[in-house]
This record gives C-alpha cells, sequence and structure tokens, in this order.
C-alpha cells in the first residue's frame, strides 16, 4: 500500500471501528436495546464484552486523520465494557441465558434465509466474534480520544426506546 501511496502522491489513512452507534444508527441502538429482552450470552463467553463507538465520534477521528495526514490503519473505539453487568447494574436486567454455540451457529445459518430476521443474525456474529480493539495508535498519533463511551451509547439506545 505504501507503494501505491507513494506512486500517486497521496496519503490512505483506514479506520477500523466497532458497531457504530448514534441517531443516524437508530436500528444498531435499538438492537442493542433488544439483546437485553433476549437474554442471550455465547456459552462459553462468560463476559460479555462489547465495544462501540458513537457516529459523532467517528467523524472527529475522520476530521482529524484529513487535517493532520495520518497514512495508516487505526482501530477507532471506545472502551471495552461487559456488557450484561452493565446492564444488570444500571437497568436492573439480566441476560443470563448461556446459549452453545451450535445453537447460535444454527441461528446464524438459517436466519440469513429469511429477509425479515436477516439483521439478527449479523448481530450474533458480530457479539460472537468481537475482537477487542486497541486504541493507542490514534491516541497517540492524531490524539484522539472519544466523546461517548460504550456506556454513553447503550444508555442512548435506552432512551431512544422510550421516545419512539
Amino acid at each position: 500500500m505504501i507503494n501505491f501511496e507513494k506512486s500517486r502522491n497521496i496519503i490512505i489513512t483506514r479506520f477500523r471501528p466497532p458497531i457504530i452507534t448514534g441517531k443516524h444508527f437508530i436500528n444498531n441502538l435499538l438492537i442493542i436495546k433488544n439483546l437485553t429482552t433476549f437474554r442471550i450470552i455465547p456459552q462459553g463467553n462468560k463476559q460479555s464484552l462489547l465495544q462501540l463507538i458513537h457516529e459523532d465520534d467517528l467523524i472527529d477521528a475522520i476530521i482529524l486523520a484529513i487535517k493532520k495526514d495520518f497514512p495508516g490503519i487505526y482501530n477507532v473505539a471506545s472502551n471495552i465494557i461487559d456488557f450484561n453487568k452493565y446492564i444488570r447494574s444500571k437497568y436492573d436486567i439480566n441476560a443470563k441465558i448461556l446459549v452453545p454455540m451450535f445453537i447460535l451457529n444454527l441461528m446464524i445459518f438459517f436466519g440469513n434465509f429469511f429477509n425479515s430476521i436477516k439483521i439478527y443474525p449479523r448481530w450474533l456474529k458480530a457479539i460472537i466474534y468481537n475482537s477487542k480493539l486497541d486504541t493507542t495508535k490514534i491516541r497517540k498519533y492524531l490524539g484522539w480520544v472519544p466523546k461517548f463511551s460504550t456506556q454513553d451509547c447503550i444508555d442512548q439506545a435506552f432512551k431512544m426506546d422510550k421516545t419512539n
């Protein structure tokens, strides 16, 4: 990629975000809310770790990259939390049903055939195979710090549910 950039005299910056939330991503917020209704935790994943980014924080990172011309790949995300611990403590919701991975994989496989529920298998995949994004590089080189925590994004999901 560096040769491509040099040969064309351009700078390419790539971002790797987790699940994006915000007012323009209302479906993502409502699905986060629905996860508390289903109360599902993939078996073997004792902690339901979740990392989100708010659309405003992602836009801020993009603007910084444009202004500062930093080439490279950057993880852009908020903090990592244990989703179940957070919703249990803040909203008194227990999401404790341990579902074996083979059942979740079947749900993902068959869910892809039905347009009305296609979004849920994708979310199950995102939750099961989520990665923990280290944002040290973007904080160090671009000086980017998110304004919204993962908890803020979840709280916004619960507020939107009440207003809709």
